[in-house]
């Protein structure tokens, strides 16, 4: 589902008059270190590739999906008809949304001399729209119009609706004219409105395994809120009376990466082998993460989720 794209800026300072003394290994690296750390803190858009095996297990934008096509803001957030250095961004949630939210746009201009954009005498109108199934049906909710002159440098001129909370389908939408009175552009996105429901689930593809044999836990989330989570896990064994740490929960690298499970979907991204040696008896697999909004009364955005599993004797 659709997130902020990340970036990350990593730079040298401090240097001195005189010559520097050699820098030892550990310092000349201590920046792409801070730099993919910082990369791994941020929640990945959707499970990341590479590490994860992902999937659907309910489809929440069928809806959508029939819905007439629309031009979206171009990725590099330049308008293909504006003066150079003209950006129109996007602030967005979803396409599943639990809760409200504010989205629209923003008009900006970047210019290295601190000066006004040229001259544009647009006409801007943004609205946001509730809709029916294939637009059969469409209520303006809130409508912004502005004549656009010139932008300042590094100045925003927004166009921001609070998204409300009843489950419904939503378009957000905007217009640019000119002098004219010619539209030039227009860009825009579907949104669909849902209860907020938190419905995370771990399964496995079986309740017993023989050392040897590869488990693959899966998170299922049915739930309408984005599951955010990383790759450390632990394994625990029940001795008959409690729960701890399992003698086949061995120590291993765990890469500093965030991922994402949107609504509907699922991912499997803890692959593990059970050791030959390992001790027949009851075990679970324990995933930890959170929801990216708490907006369920009574519940924080933590989660706690395990699968339990026998580990069997070695075949014969």
């Amino acid at each position: 589902m659709q997130d902020l794209p990340v970036r990350t800026i990593v730079g040298l300072v401090g240097n001195r008059a005189r010559e520097p003394r050699r820098r030892p290994r550990w310092a000349i690296a201590l920046p792409l270190i801070v730099a993919l750390a910082i990369i791994g803190m941020a929640p990945a858009r959707g499970a990341a590739a590479g590490f994860c095996k992902t999937g659907l297990v309910r489809n929440y934008l069928k809806p959508l999906e029939a819905m007439p096509s629309l031009r979206e803001v171009p990725v590099t957030s330049n308008l293909p008809f504006g003066p150079s250095g003209v950006f129109l961004s996007e602030r967005a949630v979803g396409p599943i949304v639990s809760g409200r939210s504010t989205i629209g746009f923003s008009l900006s201009f970047g210019s290295r001399m601190l000066k006004p954009s040229p001259r544009l005498d647009w006409t801007v109108v943004a609205r946001l729209v509730r809709v029916a199934r294939r637009e059969r049906a469409r209520r303006v909710l809130a409508r912004r119009i502005a004549h656009v002159v010139r932008l300042r440098s590094h100045g925003h001129r927004r166009f921001w609706f609070r998204l409300p909370g009843k489950p419904s389908l939503y378009r957000f939408e905007i217009e640019f004219r000119n002098r004219a009175g010619k539209r030039i552009g227009r860009f825009g996105r579907y949104l669909r409105v849902m209860r907020p429901r938190r419905d995370a689930r771990l399964t496995l593809k079986a309740t017993s395994f023989q050392p040897g044999e590869t488990v693959s836990p899966r998170l299922e989330n049915f739930g309408t809120e984005s599951l955010l989570y990383g790759l450390g896990y632990s394994i625990e064994s029940y001795d008959g009376a409690t729960w701890s740490r399992s003698a086949i929960d061995r120590p291993r690298p765990v890469p500093l990466i965030g991922l994402r499970t949107g609504p509907g979907e699922a991912a499997s991204c803890w692959d593990f082998t059970i050791p030959p040696d390992a001790r027949p008896g009851l075990h679970r697999f324990v995933w930890s993460g959170r929801a990216s909004r708490e907006t369920i009364p009574g519940h924080n955005g933590g989660l706690k989720l395990t699968a339990d599993f026998q580990v069997l004797p070695p075949a014969g």
